[in-house]
């Protein structure tokens, strides 16, 4: 796959350029651009695969860049110093992103979604949401949207659609309103709960559940407590265990909503 690198640090540019030569030999690096302007010019010359392309450079940003193209017809991996909030911003719009320094594990993982995802098509729409995110300045609310992505398809979910997260052995199992059947996603329930870690309707009620509270109808104190939370189609309702240490958290944040 044929390549280029937009960032303004040369020091930047040489250790992807590095790690890049390294790590992941099928990829060509056909040129670098020091600005966005230049990166406009190279991506018109080679019409590349991958993009590696800084966030923040003077005259034109990542996202000015990004503004100027007609079309995105290309993998984007974004390359950012970006800060914790940023960065799960980046995770729930699901485009590939490199903090620096580089990590290698990392850059090959970010190599292996290109091939995998086949999702070229797609990154136009991906993009808007997560510049929406960003511009925002704010941590994603219900009106707004995650994506979930699979072998087969990318899914776009408004998070008031999100009904429960429940862990499956080394995936986890997202169940969707309107939705007839689960995704499978190749993600610990660890990694959503991070992710949702700004969002309080989001909790995770057991080590094995993370539930939107907006679907709980009832709390059941017998049993150690479980919660009864709504399925994605039917009027029918699943029984939904509480650890003990979460119980006092979750009833405070279901008083509240």
């Amino acid at each position: 796959m044929k390549a280029i690198i937009i960032d303004d640090e040369k020091e930047a540019r040489d250790a992807l350029r590095d790690t890049l030569y390294n790590y992941c030999p099928t990829i060509e690096v056909m040129g670098f651009a020091t600005n966005g302007r230049e990166g406009l010019n190279l991506i018109q010359e080679h019409n590349p695969d991958i993009v590696f392309l800084d966030v923040e450079m003077p005259d034109l940003s990542g996202f000015d860049v990004l503004n100027s193209l007609e079309r995105i017809h290309f993998a984007l991996i974004f390359v950012t110093a970006y800060n914790e909030y940023a960065v799960r911003a980046f995770e729930f719009s699901a485009i590939d992103y490199l903090l620096k320094p580089i990590d290698p594990p990392r850059l090959i993982e970010a190599i292996e979604k290109v091939r995998e995802r086949q999702r070229l098509f797609q990154l136009e729409e991906q993009y808007k949401l997560l510049s929406d995110i960003i511009q925002a300045k704010r941590p994603p609310l219900l009106n707004n949207r995650i994506t979930f992505s699979t072998q087969e398809e990318i899914i776009f979910v408004t998070l008031k659609d999100l009904i429960r997260i429940e862990a499956d052995q080394n995936f986890s199992s997202v169940y969707v309103l309107g939705l007839p059947k689960r995704i499978l996603i190749a993600h610990h329930l660890k990694y959503y709960e991070r992710l949702f870690a700004d969002l309080p309707f989001f909790f995770r009620v057991h080590r094995g559940h993370i539930v939107n509270l907006f679907y709980v109808r009832k709390f059941i104190r017998e049993d150690g407590g479980y919660l009864l939370v709504r399925d994605q189609q039917s009027q029918e309702y699943h029984k939904i265990p509480v650890a003990n240490r979460q119980r006092e958290e979750l009833l405070k944040r279901l008083s509240i909503l």
